[in-house]
């Protein structure tokens, strides 16, 4: 496995193959949008069930302003997540067991619900932001994903000013706690 890292730290271990088709998008997401994007596909056509390759599309689509894509690669993400660790598609009904049983696959679920949380934030739907954290925070109680950042995020956003919501950098939703 080779090991590709983007500026914003949005991949673990892929294939060598995938990581220098990813490397090339990275290469090109500031010159050649459309390229960038098209081999960022090819790279996740190629390595389909990697989970890494979902929060590395949700990141490329987030610093490029492009937040319902960046909410789909989530949500494909979490799908993938779901399937991998035989969770519950729907995170409102996602347990704890489930998340037991399914170990790194359902922390990478709970990362997915997290991004979703600041995407959705960021779009204004300051309601459906803290559904997911709530649920985050009954699912993961002692934050090992890092959603109190979105948290504190959604507070200085109130359900009224989901345009301030807009003005949110993109470093502060997708990151991966520590």
């Amino acid at each position: 496995m080779g090991r590709v890292v983007d500026a914003a730290g949005a991949f673990g271990n892929l294939p060598a193959g995938v990581a220098d088709v990813v490397a090339q998008a990275i290469a090109l997401r500031g010159t050649e949008p459309d390229r960038a994007e098209m081999l960022m596909w090819k790279a996740q056509a190629a390595d389909p069930t990697s989970l890494e390759m979902y929060v590395g599309l949700a990141k490329f689509y987030l610093h490029a302003g492009r937040l319902k894509q960046s909410r789909i690669a989530l949500d494909l993400g979490y799908g993938e997540a779901s399937r991998q660790g035989r969770i519950s598609g729907d995170w409102r009904d996602l347990t704890a067991e489930e998340l037991r049983l399914a170990g790194d696959v359902g922390r990478k679920a709970l990362l997915f619900m997290k991004g979703r949380a600041f995407i959705r934030l960021r779009q204004g739907h300051v309601e459906e932001s803290w559904a997911l954290l709530d649920r985050l925070a009954e699912l993961d109680p002692d934050d090992g994903v890092g959603a109190e950042t979105i948290r504190a995020l959604a507070r200085a956003c109130g359900p009224e000013e989901g345009e301030q919501a807009e003005r949110l950098g993109p470093e502060a939703g997708l990151r991966q706690a520590s």
